[in-house]
């Protein structure tokens, strides 16, 4: 599509220390958004699509909302890719297993509940369709694997992500969207290597993991892009 503009908003999965200062070399990041940038740039050279990282780490879909002005509907993106979930999700483990206290100074982050997030979520949803009619989005559904603090309690985190992850399926059902399930394409990776390969920390994953995004997204996307 000649000209697009491509959108992905999200937590660090996506922001993968983008620069800030408008370091073209490094306005996407070290993530999957680098990597679909970079496979369709090189298929296609002559067709200008501007690829836009709008992830910031540590995200949910309430610290998304104050931002979707500024970050998503000005840009008009032709093509906008949510993915965002898994800070959500934690957010609810951590009622059942408190996190250390914080070094930084900062306040510890509020509690999103599965129903704040659905509403918020559906609402960000319904905003975008009416402002953004022509606009295709792409939902991402959040995932883990269990490896370090998230494999001492897998089966609270399993559960919770995938608690969370059923929302945005049903959210993308609702709202006409696309969808990629990421819980079972990671599952199936395992298969072919072991979860340190794919996700080293359970939830960022590796050069590799952010490889099978890529694949997955553009498989999806080739009908749209």
């Amino acid at each position: 599509m000649p000209g697009a503009r491509v959108l992905f908003i999200g937590d660090s999965i996506t922001d993968g220390d983008r620069s800030r200062t408008g370091d073209v070399n490094h306005a996407l990041g070290d993530t999957y958004v680098r990597l679909i940038a970079a496979r369709y740039g090189y298929d296609h050279p002559t067709d200008a699509v501007e690829f836009i990282n709008r992830g910031i780490n540590g995200h949910r879909i309430t610290d998304l909302a104050p931002r979707w002005e500024e970050d998503c509907l000005k840009h008009r993106a032709d093509i906008l890719t949510i993915f965002v979930g898994v800070n959500d999700a934690a957010s609810v483990v951590e009622l059942t297993v408190p996190p250390p206290p914080r070094t930084d100074g900062k306040p510890p982050k509020s509690l999103v509940t599965l129903d704040l997030f659905r509403e918020t979520y559906d609402l960000l949803l319904a905003l975008t369709r009416s402002e953004l009619p022509d606009t295709k989005i792409i939902l991402c559904t959040p995932f883990v694997l269990p490896l370090d603090k998230i494999g001492k309690d897998w089966d609270l985190w399993s559960s919770e992500v995938g608690r969370f992850a059923r929302v945005v399926t049903e959210l993308s059902e609702k709202h006409h969207t696309s969808l990629i399930k990421l819980q079972p394409l990671f599952d199936a990776a395992l298969e072919r290597a072991s979860a340190s390969f794919w996700i080293p920390d359970g939830v960022h994953p590796s050069a590799a993991g952010h490889q099978l995004i890529a694949d997955e997204w553009i498989r999806v996307a080739g009908g749209l892009l």
